[in-house]
């Protein structure tokens, strides 16, 4: 099944997020595919959240390994399994405001949340949140899995995609951020946020991107649910 826009998103222990998304995101229009990766969620899964829609749309991953949970591997397993041209990359707790997406990208664009510096409340940390064509993606060999922990793999991202001369564009309102502690966004890591974004801060500025035979992007193996059938796939 080949479609036009693929929702990819990644979780670890965000069930209730994923609770209040899912329905949010199956009823925005244009949708053709909505691909979840849960990687260590204990000792409930998403697919507790998953399993309770029937609808084709959904492709449900979970990482088979006993590995900490790494966001930037987690980003590029989700995009990997989805089969869109145009990708909508949100947070497991980022909802659509409204019934559609903002709108689409220019061949040379990129949409990304969290508006301009400075933004504030709900509508301003949605800064991981992105609507981009695949070949964006590709061309900068996604998301920087040398990262680790929270915070960074996304401007590092976006960073990249400029030096394509891909043109960034912002937006304030079209996605919301459901509001958590903070402790939930270094579960099951060492450091603390703080110190996430300055030592992939650091990475971002010493890789030479422009030498891509630097970068590999990991394979995942997954259990892999949709429409019924369960399946065992290397992503």
């Amino acid at each position: 099944m080949s479609v036009e826009i693929s929702l990819c998103t990644y979780l670890s222990a965000r069930n209730e997020h994923l609770a209040q998304t899912l329905p949010n995101w199956l009823r925005v229009r244009g949708i053709g595919e909505i691909v979840i990766f849960d990687w260590g969620s204990a000792p409930v899964k998403a697919w507790d959240v998953v399993k309770q829609y029937r609808d084709p749309r959904i492709v449900y991953l979970e990482g088979t390994g006993t590995e900490r949970f790494h966001r930037s591997i987690s980003r590029n397993v989700s995009i990997r399994a989805s089969t869109g041209r145009i990708l909508f990359h949100p947070d497991a707790d980022v909802k659509v405001v409204g019934s559609s997406l903002p709108r689409l990208p220019g061949p040379c664009q990129f949409i990304r949340g969290g508006g301009r510096s400075g933004a504030t409340g709900q509508m301003g940390k949605t800064v991981g949140t992105v609507l981009m064509w695949r070949e964006q993606w590709e061309k900068v060999n996604g998301y920087n899995e040398l990262m680790f922990g929270w915070g960074g793999e996304d401007l590092d991202f976006y960073k990249r995609l400029r030096g394509e001369n891909m043109e960034e564009v912002r937006t304030t309102s079209a996605f919301f951020h459901l509001d958590h502690p903070d402790a939930l966004r270094v579960l099951g890591q060492d450091n603390s946020i703080q110190q996430s974004v300055r030592d992939n801060g650091k990475i971002s500025e010493t890789v030479d991107w422009s030498d891509k035979s630097t970068y590999r992007q990991r394979a995942m193996t997954c259990i892999r649910r949709c429409n019924g059938k369960e399946t065992i796939v290397t992503l």
